[in-house]
């Protein structure tokens, strides 16, 4: 097993010209092929009501959106992806100034004139690849034969079981050779704060439902029990991690 990080980003184009959504898909190819950056790109001609009512938090990092056209109902319906979903980098393109007022409500975003400039681009891909590189992190390990990657965001806990380790995600669970002191220490570098609370067990914050003195409930109902060996170290943690958020 070994700690990485993926150096990508996911980005969504709102564009109702294909034009310019191709011109700045080019550029965004460019760019991260000079960065070493994998830059994932899907594109819509405008945000569909469908496409905000599925709105998930974190699954992109960057949206652009174009306010040539229909500005207002683009800039409402960027503001309603802005309240459900704090952490995305907005960046708003259009032919000149006239709109800038109107999207301070959509803050933090960048306005951009067009056509964009590669080395502007450039400039705030880096910006925010410096800012979301620490959601990247993720444990790789072999698994009937096959190598996975996976986030440490998406790991509910890992159980140690002798001289393997068990990764358990909302989807699937997997088994490996490890050790958990060792995943404890690498997983460290990262935001996700995990909780040591028993010799067997590192569970991942994001997915406690409560905690107390003797038991942690994750979200999907399981039980743990905490180890009086852990159980201060624990606490401090998880409020800390409380505190946080």
């Amino acid at each position: 097993m070994e700690e990485k990080q993926m150096l990508y980003i996911n980005v969504m184009i709102c564009d109702s010209d294909s034009n310019r959504i191709i011109d700045l898909e080019n550029k965004l190819e460019e760019i991260g092929e000079l960065e070493h950056i994998k830059i994932n790109i899907e594109t819509r001609h405008e945000l569909e009501l469908q496409t905000i009512e599925n709105w998930l938090p974190e699954t992109y990092d960057i949206l652009f959106i174009n306010l040539d056209r229909e500005t207002h109902q683009e800039l409402t319906r960027a503001g309603k992806i802005r309240e459900k979903d704090e952490k995305i980098h907005m960046i708003l393109t259009s032919e000149n100034q006239e709109n800038i007022q109107e999207t301070f409500d959509l803050m933090p975003a960048v306005y951009l004139i067009t056509p964009l400039e590669k080395e502007s681009l450039r400039h705030w891909i880096q910006t925010i690849q410096k800012r979301v590189k620490d959601r990247r992190l993720y444990i790789t390990f072999n698994y009937k034969r096959k190598t996975y990657h996976i986030p440490y965001r998406e790991i509910l806990y890992l159980e140690s079981q002798q001289h393997k380790i068990r990764v358990v995600t909302a989807k699937e669970s997997y088994t490996f050779y490890g050790q958990l002191s060792r995943i404890q220490k690498q997983m460290q570098q990262g935001r996700e704060t995990f909780l040591r609370i028993h010799q067997s067990y590192l569970v991942n914050s994001r997915y406690v439902y409560w905690m107390d003195r003797n038991t942690v409930r994750t979200q999907d109902g399981r039980r743990f029990s905490v180890s009086s060996s852990y159980r201060e170290q624990a606490r401090e943690k998880y409020l800390g991690y409380v505190k946080q958020i």
